[in-house]
């Protein structure tokens, strides 16, 4: 009898969760002030199709709140993070994204609300190992309107065994991250302008703490459960 069981003891093992990992990270780009941005080969090597890709946006404008109305690479047309938009005395962060990406292109077009605001972006693109896929296990944010050195991040609510975590913090003025709680590891691409964190294959669903200049913050959170080929999907995406 052990000699069947085991092989099905593995079976069941490698369904469980597969690795994922970060392909590539754009780093922080710029985008000037106007109704449309696009970033041109804004990542290395084309998308590939069937991966996760997240876009990040920041901005900080005194009179004039800018919103992303529409994020689009390719053929994909990126989802808004239901609850991950930041609102903090005229600090903005937010965070769009695409599962199960078409893939085939490296530049991106924005379009915002106004044309009056510049702001600060980013791309990243995830992968599972074994044709592993992604749903959206929690969205967050949090705003902080007055000046603080350790903005923290609101706490997940997770029900995934195996998520990808990435945490993201706007600043007003010059603004410098420099350390985050919870094994967060900062990405070496980010910059003062626009800082983000990611934590891989976890289920840590306490919010970090980030250390950094004393000023005002908009912080945006998104976690997503990865499913493992042959595993079937128990979350529901969001968005708005």
């Amino acid at each position: 009898m052990r000699k069947v069981l085991l092989p099905i003891f593995l079976l069941v093992s490698a369904l469980a969760s597969a690795t994922v990992s970060i392909v590539q990270d754009s780093g922080t780009k710029s985008c000037a002030a106007g109704t449309t941005c696009t970033q041109t080969n804004i990542v290395g090597s084309n998308i590939t199709a069937g991966n996760l890709v997240i876009f990040m946006q920041g901005q900080t404008s005194a009179s004039s709140n800018n919103t992303v109305t529409a994020v689009s690479g390719g053929s994909d047309n990126f989802v808004h993070c239901s609850q991950c938009r930041a609102s903090a005395n005229g600090v903005e962060s937010d965070i769009w994204y695409v599962i199960g990406s078409a893939g085939g292109y490296r530049s991106i077009t924005i379009t915002n609300s106004s044309g009056s605001v510049a702001s600060s972006v980013a791309l990243m693109e995830i992968a599972a190992s074994g044709a592993g896929t992604f749903t959206i296990d929690d969205n967050e944010n949090a705003a902080y309107g007055t000046a603080t050195t350790t903005p923290t991040a609101t706490n997940f609510t997770l029900t995934g065994s195996n998520d990808f975590l990435l945490q993201l913090a706007k600043g007003s003025g010059a603004s410098t991250m420099t350390a985050i709680t919870q094994s967060y590891t900062i990405s070496v691409n980010s910059t003062t302008t626009l800082a983000y964190a990611t934590k891989l294959n976890s289920i840590t669903a306490t919010g970090p703490q980030w250390t950094g200049t004393s000023v005002k913050y908009g912080l945006s959170s998104i976690a997503f459960a990865e499913h493992a080929s042959g595993n079937k999907p128990r979350h529901k995406v969001t968005q708005n």
